[in-house]
């Protein structure tokens, strides 16, 4: 059984709110935090593109040595043994490297996926705690950033979620926010 005193919807609304807004980004960040979401995403498939490149010539070149090892065993100047314990090698090497590239054409920049998810709820967040009425979508959108919501001494208290965390932790600075904060938040080079 719960020790805990209740409280009434109206309190439990309002503290859903505060915690929302607690994780909420500035509506000012926006417009620059997404374009330089889109830099980097389109940095990073630049860099994918040249390393897979950079692989496929790794993987022209092993194929360049597969071909002499086979011709110095047909000419007889490699002996069997030698012979096979190379073509064994060259070969693992290749499907790593084949490996890598199917990996790195398939994943491209999905990391960056999760990232865009968190800002897209971060920046919801401030409008979702303004709007009143909506109790269900309120709830929904708490539990999309904070997990295991408990009650203690009258206060709802929860876990938040990854990104969600590192904003509460910054307290009231993302809403007195600058400009110059945000690009050291998207960075990670300026501290404050």
């Amino acid at each position: 059984p719960c020790s805990q005193k209740f409280i009434s919807e109206s309190e439990l609304e309002e503290q859903l709110r505060d915690q929302v807004t607690d994780v909420a980004l500035p509506a000012t960040w926006e417009k620059e935090w997404f374009e330089k979401i889109q830099e980097r995403v389109q940095l990073d498939k630049i860099l994918t593109e040249e390393n897979i490149k950079r692989l496929e010539q790794k993987v022209l070149e092993i194929d360049r040595n597969q071909e002499t090892l086979l011709d110095g065993y047909i000419d007889r100047i490699v002996d069997k043994e030698i012979y096979l314990t190379k073509k064994n090698k060259l070969f693992e090497e290749k499907q790593q490297l084949l490996e890598k590239i199917e990996k790195l054409k398939t994943n491209g920049v999905s990391w960056l996926e999760p990232f865009e998810e968190f800002s897209n709820r971060a920046f919801q967040a401030q409008k979702c705690a303004r709007k009143t009425g909506d109790c269900e979508e309120l709830s929904v959108f708490a539990k999309s950033v904070g997990s295991n919501f408990f009650l203690f001494n009258k206060r709802i208290k929860c876990t938040y979620k990854l990104g969600f965390h590192t904003v509460f932790s910054l307290g009231g600075k993302t809403r007195l926010a600058t400009s110059k904060f945000s690009k050291s938040l998207l960075a990670g080079v300026e501290r404050i």
